[in-house]
């Protein structure tokens, strides 16, 4: 986002250890470390979530740090988002940056941010909408919308670094097709795609690049296709270029 927005003037700092359960509450700074549940709402500028955590209310935090196994029962609201680790999530998520390196699981109906940055696996079952997403990682999505969509999954065994227990919490096979992103819907008006499969994908300016398999690409602008990719349907009026490597 252009300027960072402060949620709240409170200058109080909660920092939990161990195992304990406690009320939710307006904070500057909240740290989490250990077994904790976070009973309420929680609004804070920074909040930083540590060993393994469960917040049943609200969380509005204009910075927001997952570096454990969180699970959060209610929607969040931030100006930026760092996933380092695992976040269950069961509301929606709004933010001005959202950053993925670990692993997001979303029950909720939408995703929504001005740049999503993925390096890791968004696995939602509903609507991400951002200007910008970009994502070396895989997505699993029903919807995505954007002005820029670049979804470069990468292949040959992409997720060496997740470990088995998280390979089998998130669905993940080995090796194939199923480490690919999948999307049923993509519209953008740039869009560029690489190891991914959808359904439909609809933008100006499309590149459908390698081990792509689609089923339906409505295009008005530039279409380049790479020679590995599978398209079942073109239309639109669209100028059509063949990738040749």
């Amino acid at each position: 986002m252009e300027q960072e927005v402060k949620f709240t003037e409170s200058d109080a700092k909660c920092r939990v250890e161990g195992i304990q359960t406690i009320k939710g509450g307006e904070f500057d700074s909240v740290r989490v470390s250990g077994v904790v549940t976070i009973q309420g709402d929680i609004v804070t500028n920074k909040m930083r979530l540590e060993g393994v955590s469960t917040v049943k209310g609200l969380v509005k935090a204009a910075r927001l740090q997952v570096s454990g196994v969180t699970n959060i029962a209610n929607d969040i609201v931030s100006n930026k988002i760092k996933v380092e680790a695992v976040m269950n999530l069961s509301g929606n998520l709004k933010a001005g940056e959202l950053e993925i390196q670990g692993v997001i699981r979303s029950k909720g109906e939408k995703v929504e941010a001005e740049m999503i940055s993925c390096k890791g696996v968004l696995d939602f079952a509903g609507e991400i909408s951002a200007d910008v997403i970009k994502a070396e990682g895989m997505i699993r999505a029903d919807e995505i919308c954007g002005d820029q969509i670049c979804i470069e999954s990468v292949s040959a065994e992409p997720y060496q670094w997740i470990k088995k227990g998280i390979r089998s919490l998130i669905g993940l096979e080995e090796g194939g097709k199923e480490n690919f992103s999948r999307v049923d819907l993509i519209e953008g008006t740039t869009i560029v795609l690489k190891n991914v499969c959808a359904k439909e994908v609809n933008g100006h300016d499309i590149t459908i690049g390698d081990n792509c398999t689609i089923d339906k690409v409505d295009c008005d602008g530039t279409l380049c296709v790479s020679r590995s990719a599978t398209i079942k349907e073109i239309t639109g009026e669209h100028e059509f270029v063949e990738k040749t490597v």
